[in-house]
């Protein structure tokens, strides 16, 4: 409401002014007073003409009321000016509140009579017994009892700068402006007249200059004085601009009596001047709405078509003139059969021929038409639109092209067509694990069905000792990362343990925000078995190609541990005859006979023995056999940790035995043509491998090593190359070093030795595996690296690092079911 925005206005205006520090002079304060008067005097003549003009007490009281403020403001100019300073009764700073004041509250009272004139019968009647000179005389009495207590009566203070209100005098005529434009607001004349109107903003300006400005102003000519001053003046320019309204207002009613009049002596004639503008305005109104209509009808994002009874075409909009190619002068005043379109649906004729007979709504999803040399689906609905004449109803057709949707749709089809097809268990899930979707695969793999499961939480189908990876993996893709084919055990619904590879994704909206995400798993318990048992079957493979060395390893120390017993056993028997020529002495000394032939015995049979030299001699002899029968052990141990198929997980193992034992068991492939060094870490803490894989590595890279150097060895017989096998710690790595002195690598087969199948040996001799393995198992199992450095004609240094601890995050985290396990071990 304006009044209240122009009360708030000027109430946050005064917490600005009242903040300003400028102060004004006498001079400038008789200069505003003197502006108020002259607005004052003619707000009283124009007040008083118009009440002249037409008997209204409200006027009278106006003009009386603005004929008095105009002597007392004229009467307060004078006496507060600087060429009177001095020469009255109280003092300047006295004089000037009290004087200012009294205008006000003459000004007020008489504005808050006139509305309560103007709202009361009965109070006007009153008006009316005082009369004209009633109002005039109490206006001039009270005008003269001012001047002469102005003059002559010393006044008491009127500014109190230190108190809360610094002029409380001013509460008086900002109270009764405040009741005169209450109860001009209850009658509530403003919204239709607009002297009542300028009068509410005067009433509301005068009231918030004494209310807002004046008493909280504790200086004289200070600015909030000032503001407030021009705020009266305002407030009267309010009034002067709201009387001049009411005496226009008084005209142009005298001219609308006038034109009364002259409507009364031709009547005929206004009304139809009357009867002609009325229906120039619906015209322009109904042409305003038709082309309101035809704006919206044009601007539908749809095929809009409108046909009449006999089924010609009335209306064609643009979307319609874009999907079907043809423009509205082409489709208007022909049928859809005749318009062009080159329908593709069989049966469309027959369809047009029972919309034009309907009565009822009518849907068509599957209609085709052919634009371009391509196929297009378009989506229509039939309404029947009564005619206003009681004629044969007409048609509107609306509809879009749903090629795009259709194609889509086949698209999704197609999809989950894939989906329920697929052998991999397909799984779509909440951020939070809740289970969304299920393929047949995933029933099948897992024994739960689609509705048994749906919005259960994922965990459902995970060991409890893995739920935490479960909830890692959510983690990521919640921040939007994928987890590619992490493998891991998995329960199914009676309870089995599998072993599966899943690859985890993020599902995004069509804003790219994050909303879902799904997992393809694949059951690989089987092809883990059967990984394992070609592991072992590559291992006892190495085993077979090592047999012959490994027979001659162990027919060596056989072969002197066998002389060794022979010996003894001959040994024995000589030490059995001197061992019975002792008991023949025994006998003898015994039975008291002479001992001197049984000495004599002895002596032959000692010097035949030779005793010395066995005494010396078997004691060698048991140690050579304990030597060899530890040497055969040894290898064997070795073959039995070499060909046992061990644990599937990671464990923590000691790489330095592991490589001791896989030096033993190819000690016949490479004692002939290097020497191997080794140079160990002691102090190597365990890492988590997979020992069989592993030890299968180190094998592989020691006979590729010991191959490379019998090409250079052959060239040179009775030389030898050398070997070297080291290990030590790099950070949180470890790296194991294996060189040899062998033919390099050519350069043109360094980027392919990785490569399954390829190997630059002899046909029979190289199976193009062994490397493509060991970097399988070092860089993809335990995340890992093998890398190599080579020189053509110096050799080729192989360098394999493995961390410590649990390895990367792409190697395989999870233990495999227990009974996996035993079914491979």
């Amino acid at each position: 409401m304006v009044y209240g925005a122009l009360l708030g206005t000027l109430a946050t205006s005064s917490l600005l002014i009242h903040g300003i520090r400028w102060h004004g002079n006498a001079e400038l304060h008789t200069l505003f007073e003197t502006v108020s008067t002259l607005l004052a005097l003619m707000g009283s003549a124009i007040a008083l003409t118009r009440y002249y003009t037409r008997k209204t007490a409200k006027y009278l009281l106006l003009g009386s009321g603005l004929l008095g403020a105009t002597l007392l403001d004229g009467y307060h100019a004078v006496m507060t000016s600087s060429f009177l300073s001095g020469h009255t009764a109280s003092a300047l700073v006295v004089l000037v509140p009290w004087s200012g004041v009294a205008p006000r509250v003459f000004l007020s009272l008489l504005l808050l009579f006139s509305s309560l004139a103007s709202n009361n019968e009965a109070q006007n009647r009153l008006f009316r017994r005082i009369g004209e000179r009633g109002v005039y005389v109490l206006a001039g009495a009270s005008a003269l009892a001012c001047f002469f207590i102005f003059t002559l009566v010393p006044l008491p203070p009127p500014l109190y700068p230190h108190a809360l209100l610094c002029r409380p005098a001013d509460l008086l005529p900002s109270l009764f402006f405040g009741l005169a434009a209450v109860a001009h607001l209850r009658k509530g004349a403003w919204k239709t007249n607009r002297f009542e109107h300028w009068l509410m903003l005067s009433l509301i300006t005068a009231m918030s200059g004494h209310l807002f400005y004046l008493l909280f102003s504790n200086s004289l000519y200070g600015a909030p004085y000032f503001a407030a001053h021009l705020l009266k003046m305002l407030s009267f320019l309010l009034m002067v601009v709201g009387l001049f309204s009411s005496i226009f207002d008084v005209f142009r009613g005298e001219a609308k009596t006038e034109e009364k009049l002259r409507r009364s002596r031709d009547e005929m004639e206004v009304r139809i001047q009357t009867r002609t503008r009325e229906l120039s305005e619906q015209g322009l109104q109904l042409r305003a709405a038709h082309a309101e209509a035809e704006l919206f009808l044009t601007s539908i994002p749809s095929v809009l078509i409108g046909m009449n009874a006999r089924g010609q075409i009335s209306r064609w909009n643009p979307v319609a003139a874009q999907i079907f190619g043809i423009t509205e002068n082409d489709a208007k005043g022909r049928t859809l059969e005749t318009c062009g379109i080159k329908w593709l649906s069989p049966h469309i004729r027959s369809e047009f021929s029972r919309w034009l007979q309907t009565d009822t709504i009518v849907r068509c999803d599957d209609i085709t038409y052919e634009k371009e040399g391509k196929t297009h689906f378009v989506g229509l609905t039939v309404r029947p639109i009564p005619s206003p004449n009681g004629a044969a109803p007409g048609l509107l057709i609306t509809g879009a092209d749903i090629t795009e949707r259709r194609a889509m749709e086949r698209e999704i089809a197609h999809l989950a067509a894939i989906v329920e097809a697929s052998d991999a268990a397909i799984v779509s899930a909440s951020l939070d694990g809740r289970i969304l979707s299920w393929n047949p695969a995933a029933e099948r793999m897992y024994g739960y069905s689609q509705d048994e499961v749906r919005g259960l939480h994922f965990s459902l189908i995970w060991p409890p000792e893995h739920v935490q990876d479960l909830m890692d993996i959510l983690k990521k893709l919640s921040d939007g990362e994928g987890v590619q084919q992490r493998e891991g055990p998995r329960l199914t619904k009676d309870g089995k343990l599998i072993l599966v590879s899943a690859t985890y994704s993020p599902l995004c909206d069509a804003s790219g925000n994050i909303v879902s995400a799904f997992a393809i798993t694949h059951d690989i318990t089987e092809l883990k078995f059967l990984e394992r048992q070609l592991a072992q079957a590559q291992k006892l493979e190495s085993i077979g190609h090592l047999a012959a060395g490994i027979a001659h390893e162990i027919n060596t120390p056989i072969q002197y541990i066998g002389d060794n017993i022979r010996f003894l056993r001959d040994s024995f028997t000589k030490l059995e005859k001197v061992y019975q020529s002792y008991d023949l002495l025994l006998a003898s000394v015994q039975s008291g006979s002479s001992p001197a032939q049984p000495l004599a015995d002895i002596e032959a049979i000692a010097k035949g023995t030779r005793g010395g030299y066995l005494r010396a001699e078997i004691p060698r002899a048991v140690a050579d056999s304990l030597d060899g029968v530890e040497r055969v052990a040894e290898i064997v141990r070795a073959i039995k940790e070499f060909s046992h198929p061990g644990p599937l997980e990671k464990v923590a193992l000691d790489l330095n035995h592991a490589i001791e034992s896989t030096v033993m068991v190819s000690r016949n492939e490479w004692k002939y043509v290097a020497e191997l060094n080794l140079d160990l870490d002691a102090e190597l803490p365990p890492v988590r491998c997979v020992p069989g894989e592993f030890t299968q590595v180190i094998l592989n890279l020691i006979v590729n090593a010991a191959h490379a150097i019998a090409d250079v060895v052959s060239a040179a017989p009775g030389t030898k190359g050398t070997i070297g096998v080291s290990t030590h710690r790099d950070g949180e790595w470890v790296e194991i070093r294996i060189s040899d002195t062998g033919t390099g690598i050519p350069e043109e087969v360094r980027p392919s030795i990785f490569n399954p199948f390829f190997t630059t040996k002899a046909v029979g001799k190289g199976t193009g595996q062994g490397l493509a393995m060991a970097h399988a198992v070092i860089a993809q199992k335990h995340g890992g690296t093998i890398t190599f450095e080579t020189e053509l004609g110096a050799g080729t240094t192989f360098r394999v690092r493995l961390p410590i601890g649990k390895g990367s995050e792409n190697a395989e985290a999870e233990s495999p079911p227990p009974e996996l396990a035993l079914e491979n071990g």
